[in-house]
This record gives structure tokens, sequence and C-alpha cells, in this order.
């Protein structure tokens, strides 16, 4: 069929688009998110994918349902692929193979699709790299769109370079351990040899296997334009040479966002302002956006996201609860706003910042840590500034103390002036303050969006939307408000140790409630997440909150200093202290040898410094290797570690810490560091 010409569209024309990702919710979420952006501005879009993955996609919102179709194409069944397995997750690495070659035989399916549908414009994916010619024969326009960054494309090449058909092609796995030649400028983008060698069969294909670098390049090769996850404000050297590589128009498909206008008076919503604000920023005529406050904060908070283009820097306020395992992310989210030039603010009390890590050399000039006495409350010891320093019960009484920096934090907003105010949900006081002293605020979660909307919307958490949960076994199951099949929700013995602090008493508001007015006061919602790990709740939550919600990464402890001689600066300084000791790692593959490890256990097990007396040999490093005459000594060995567990526990901040029955000792510590942690018993073994 030869290519049709469709006449020109006029201003009001509405476009249909056929969207067709790869089997991969990395990249099937992106796709949707690019639906809906287009269905919002009025366009009609048809999501193609098969029956198992559609039924795992988030729920579309009921004002873009009636544009946006979602059409199940039956995965045809090949050989050594599983039944059941319609996407990457379904499947072990070494499977997907199978995955690719059943969705190549999508080939005629989707053609009929096009034929009987008629579309204007085909958005794809790389897999399906025999797609462009397809659609050209069919008179339909094509996009490639790329869940990459810019960067990532260039440093893959040329469609000629990615299909093998120049001489600088890539054949071994040394090859991608470099920047390209083809990239005019200084650059670090390249691969580990040990990252690479992970891919490399996939890259290079086999027998059974096209490779994804020639996927990639028939992609590119056959379509009109290019799309990329990414924007001009954020990489954009990396964008012009993507243009002269490719050859094709490349249109970088990131937006912001909007503030909602608030009342003046009090700081919130009202009704007309935010489906006014929607209005605006969805269906705007020539689709422009507004760069507003939220639109700073995803510069800000977003590893690798934009910046304005005329070089604005900011200064932030941050104020964490008294837990380390609150202030260590805060202070790590401290260091990648820093690193990108603004100046920030870190509010604690004086005992909190004398025990944080040292800051790098460079970031310190960008770093202010501030110190506010903790006021005296009563019931509360004299020298208690954190969670760390207390039982359980006695929190309560440091959460009142807290509740008292009200009056100090605000004075010290309005005489800084701040652009935003980043906050902990404790201080749940604080949003309408910023909000009248016309200061931007965002929310910090230091939880993921799982966490999160299993807690449910703000209504549900300040007690009054109609869900609210007062009984222990109310925390057991997935509320309501989770669309999709879940297991996140309590056991029961874990809500019974917290439910007085979630529900609160005569001495203490609810966590809950702190939370809820935290969320119900903030501008933008930041999460300690990522959307290639947990898609679907951070798209439930923006439903749930009606906030913009920014995922910041998960913020580990790292260095950010790196010069040549202070890489690792701080993770060496643990291991100075005790606090910490790296297992050498095998350089090329990154893993570890058997004899790194053993030597390594004996040096934190039973050194010199861990020695308890000569009762123990030197040797032993397990019951299995002493008598049980012996098992005392090695016991005693065993709670030596205690102080250093402690320190690295304080330091790392886990989600969980899981332990065997002979750290008795361990429960307590983690409870004071508000870390959840389990038993894992051996019954066979308990000597």
């Amino acid at each position: 069929m030869d290519s049709e010409s469709k006449p020109p569209m006029t201003k009001n024309d509405k476009l249909h688009i056929v969207m067709f990702p790869w089997l991969a919710f990395g990249h099937m979420i992106p796709f949707l998110e690019l639906s809906k952006l287009i269905a919002q501005k009025g366009h009609r879009v048809t999501f193609v994918s098969t029956p198992k993955n559609i039924d795992r996609l988030p729920k579309l919102p009921p004002n873009l349902s009636p544009r946006l179709t979602l059409v199940k194409i039956p995965l045809p069944h090949v050989e050594k692929l599983p039944e059941n397995a319609e996407a990457t997750v379904d499947l072990p690495y070494d499977k997907v193979k199978y995955l690719k070659m059943a969705y190549d035989q999508l080939e005629q399916p989707i053609t009929q699709l096009l034929r009987d549908a008629s579309p204007d414009w085909v958005i794809y994916d790389f897999a399906p790299y025999w797609l462009g010619p397809i659609a050209a024969r069919l008179g339909i326009s094509s996009a490639y769109f790329s869940i990459f960054i810019a960067a990532t494309l260039c440093f893959m090449g040329s469609a000629q370079v990615l299909m093998g058909m120049r001489s600088d092609s890539r054949m071994k796995p040394e090859d991608f351990t470099v920047p390209p030649k083809w990239v005019p400028f200084e650059s670090t983008v390249a691969f580990r040899l040990f990252e690479i060698n992970r891919i490399f069969d996939d890259i290079t294909g086999d027998d059974e296997n096209i490779p994804a670098t020639y996927r990639f390049g028939a992609a590119i090769d056959g379509c009109d334009v290019v799309a990329v996850r990414s924007s001009y404000e954020f990489e954009p050297e990396w964008l012009q040479l993507l243009q002269e590589i490719y050859q094709k128009p490349v249109i970088p498909e990131k937006k912001m966002g909007y503030a909602v206008p608030r009342d003046d008076r009090d700081g919130s919503f009202t009704r007309d302002s935010v489906a006014d604000s929607v209005r605006l920023v969805m269906v705007e005529e020539g689709g422009k956006i507004y760069r507003d406050k939220v639109r700073e904060a995803k510069g800000l908070f977003v590893d690798g996201d934009i910046q304005d283009k005329d070089d604005h820097k900011l200064h932030i306020v941050m104020f964490p609860w008294l837990a380390f395992g609150h202030m260590i992310p805060f202070l790590e989210l401290s260091k990648l706003i820093a690193q990108k030039g603004h100046r920030v603010t870190f509010v604690s009390t004086p005992k909190n910042i004398d025990r944080l890590p040292k800051l790098p050399p460079n970031l310190s000039p960008l770093i202010t840590l501030v110190k506010i006495p903790l006021p005296r409350v009563e019931k509360l010891p004299e020298d208690a500034e954190a969670t760390f320093d207390l039982p359980y019960d006695k929190v309560k009484y440091l959460k009142k103390a807290y509740d008292e920096l009200r009056r100090p934090i605000t004075q010290l907003i309005q005489d800084t002036r701040p652009d935003w105010v980043v906050y902990d949900f404790a201080p749940y006081w604080l949003g309408p303050i910023a909000a009248k002293l016309g200061v931007s605020c965002a929310f910090f979660s230091i939880f993921n969006a799982a966490s999160l909307c299993f807690c449910g919307p703000p209504s549900v958490l300040l007690g009054s939307g109609g869900h609210n949960r007062t009984k222990p076994e109310d925390f057991t199951v997935p509320p309501k408000w989770v669309p999709f099949e879940s297991t996140v929700a309590f056991r029961l013995f874990e809500i019974k140790r917290v439910l007085d602090d979630v529900i609160g008493d005569d001495v203490n508001l609810s966590a809950m409630y702190r939370m809820g007015r935290a969320i119900d006061g903030c501008d933008a919602v930041l999460v300690r997440s990522s959307y290639e790990f947990e898609p679907e709740w951070l798209h439930l939550l923006e439903e749930i909150y009606q906030k913009p919600i920014i995922p910041v990464g998960y913020l580990p402890p790292t260095s950010t200093n790196h010069d040549s001689d202070d890489d690792n600066k701080e993770w060496k300084l643990l291991e100075e202290k005790k606090m910490a000791y790296s297992i050498p790692r095998d350089d090329r593959d990154g893993s570890f040898t058997r004899d790194s490890v053993a030597e390594s256990l004996r040096l934190m097990m039973v050194g010199d410094e861990g020695k308890i007396d000569d009762c123990l040999p030197e040797d032993a490093e397990a019951t299995v290797d002493i008598p049980f005459t012996l098992h005392t000594y090695l016991r005693k060995a065993y709670d030596g570690l205690e102080p250093v567990v402690s320190r690295f526990l304080e330091t790392a901040s886990p989600d969980w810490v899981i332990y065997d029955i002979v750290q008795h000792w361990l429960p307590p510590i983690a409870a004071k560091m508000g870390i959840p942690c389990a038993y894992f018993g051996n019954v066979g073994n308990l000597i």
C-alpha cells in the first residue's frame, strides 16, 4: 500500500494516537503517562498491550477514560515461554528473549489494528523495530518514544552504529566502558565492566535473540520523530547532539507543573481554583506549561531533572523530625540540593547537629547547620534530643517538646525568607505558617509510596474520610482505596506495638493526624522512592493526595565529593572509627570472593580487637569451629559487636533489621531508632 498523506490539521483538530510499548512496566507506565497527557489535551488514545498487562495497569482517571481506550491483544505462545508470562516482571532475565520472540509475533495483529483504526500517529517502543515501515506504508505518522534520557541514547549511538552498519560499532564488553568517539565534549557516561557483562548477551544477541541494539537502531531509523523522556533544561547539550546523531526531529517529552492558587488567609485550596488551574495546565491552547513553584521543586528534588534557564539559585530550609532515621535522609536530600548550587539551611537541636555525619568539604559552604535548643517539657529526660536517646514510651514527650519549636522555626523563616521549606510529618503546623509567610513548602516522607497509600488520604488520616481505622485489626488488611491487588498491611502483632502512637492518647497527637495535616498543608509531596520501583503506588498516591508527587530516590548515605583523593571519604571515615567495614570486591564484575568474605568476617568477629580472651581459638568463626564448652565465649565475642552494630544502624538507617536469637540486645536499639525489626528463628539450631 502506498503511503498516503493526510490534510494538514487545523488548530481545533483532535487526533487519534496509538501507543504500543514494550512488555515491561518500566516502559508501559511512562507510555501510559504520556497517553494521559495526550488525552488531557482532548485527543483520542488507543493504548495497546496484552490482556494480563492491561489488567495490571493503574486505574485511569475518570475524566480521561472516555478518551483513552485500553486494547488487549493476546500474546502468541512460543516455546520455552512460561504460559502466564506477559511482562518482564513475570520472568527471570534469561527467559526475556522468549518474551521478545512472542512480542514480535504481534506484528500481524497490530498491523491489522492500524489498518482498521487508521490513526493519525502511532507511538512505539524500541522492541517493535518493524513497526515504523509498516506505519509508513499505511500513511500513518510514527514516533519512537524512548524512556531513556538523551545522554543514554547518545552513548548508544546512531541508528547505523546500533544496527552494526558502521566500522566503529562496538562488539566487546570493554567497548562500552569508555565514552564513544562521537561524543564531542567531556563525559563520564559509560558502563562499568561488570554492569555491561550482565546484559551483554542481550545487547549483542544470539541465535534466538535479535540484539537490543539492533531493535533500537531499526526503531529509530523507521520513525518520523523521536520523543525523549527528558528536557532542554536538564541536558541541552545531549539533546542537541542527539538531533545531530539521529538526523531526525527530537522532542523532549518532559512537562512541568503549575502552582494551584491558594487562599492568602489560610493557605487552603478552593474548588474553583483547582478546577481553573487544571484547565489552564492541561488544555491551554498550544499546550503551554507554566513554570511555577512545583517546576522549581522538580529541578531541586529530582536527581537529574530540570533547572531554570536563568540559573536562579534558591534557599531551602530543611526541618526533619528528631529521629536519625529521618534526619539522615533529610541531610542526604540537602546534599543533593546543594550539589545543584542551591543554599540549604538544615535545622535541628544542638545535640543532633553535633551527631550528624561531617559534611563534604565541597558542599559545606552551601549547607548551614542551624541549632535551635529543644524546650524543656515535663517527663522528658534532660539530655534526650532524639528518639535514639529514649525508650519508646517516652517518645511522646519528645514530640511535645518538638511542638514547642513552632515559634523559633517561624522566626527563622521570617528572618531568612527562604524560597522553600521542606518539613517532616511531625511539624504538622508548619504548612499554614509557610503559606502565611509566602514561602512554598513541601512535605518530605522518608517512607515509600506504598506505605503512604496504605495510610490513606489526608481526610482519612485526619479522621474525616469515612474510612477511619480505630482497631488494630483495621490495619491488617489492604484499605478499600487501593484499587489493585496488594499485600501491603500490618500483621497484628506489628500494629499492636505502635497503635498508641498511630491513634494517639491524652498526651500525644496521633502520628496519623500529624501526617494528615502535614500533607494537607503542603504545596508538593516528596517521596523517598522512584517510578522504577513502585510506579503504580506513586500514581495512586497522586490520585489520593491530589497534589504533585515527586519521587526523590532512596537517598542512601553516600559521599558527594568526587575528587580523586576523597572518593568514599565518608565511608572510609566510618571504617576508621570502627563503625563499618567494606568487604573487598572484584573490580571486573563487582563480585565478592570467598576469601575476601571469610577474611572480612575474621577481622570483624575474631580479630585482635574482637577477642574476649585466649579461651576462644583464633580461627573460630562459628559454633562448628569449636566444642560446645566454648560456645559461651563465642557468644561473648558476638555481644561485643553491640556498639559497632548500634553505630552502623544509626548511620545506615535501614528499612528493616532481621536478627537471630543471640542478639537479645538488638530489638531495643532498633526501636529507639524507629527501625522495624523481625526475629527469624530456627528452633533446631538454638545452640
